[in-house]
């Protein structure tokens, strides 16, 4: 049995906390993004090496950046709101995105120290858009 206090302030607390997480995330997802559109050469050479610095993977580079930040921005115009059904798909995208930097580190030994630097964001964000998709169904749940 799921006990409230009055005017569900329980929940109300609970959401504010996530929403409050997914900010944060999407700033951080915004400034890495931001990163790889800017100078993406200097951050190849220092996660990943004078090897990963060719025209080819700045092109890259800058792709990726451009995802995370179209992302960012939309994990955080969602935070705004109380809740955002996409937030179970950014997840999704989100843990698909970590088995690609996952693939590439075990294949690519010269940009491992990159795909892990893109892995730590894409499974911080995959782990705290699921609780926070599971909360607001679980709260939505109990209201109705």
């Amino acid at each position: 049995m799921i006990s409230t206090t009055p005017a569900g302030s329980a929940t109300a607390t609970t959401r504010r906390r996530a929403r409050g997480s997914i900010a944060l995330l999407s700033i951080a997802r915004l400034a890495w993004g931001g990163t790889l559109l800017v100078v993406p050469g200097s951050t190849l050479d220092i996660l990943g090496g004078s090897s990963a610095d060719t025209p080819a993977w700045q092109l890259v580079a800058r792709i990726l950046g451009l995802r995370q930040a179209v992302q960012g921005a939309l994990q955080l115009r969602a935070s705004l709101r109380c809740s955002d059904p996409r937030t179970l798909l950014y997840a999704g995208v989100d843990g698909l995105h970590l088995l690609s930097d996952i693939a590439l580190a075990a294949c690519d030994r010269d940009r491992r120290r990159l795909a892990f630097a893109d892995a730590v964001i894409a499974g911080s964000s995959t782990m705290i858009e699921a609780l926070s998709a599971r909360r607001d169904c679980i709260h939505d749940g109990a209201r109705s």
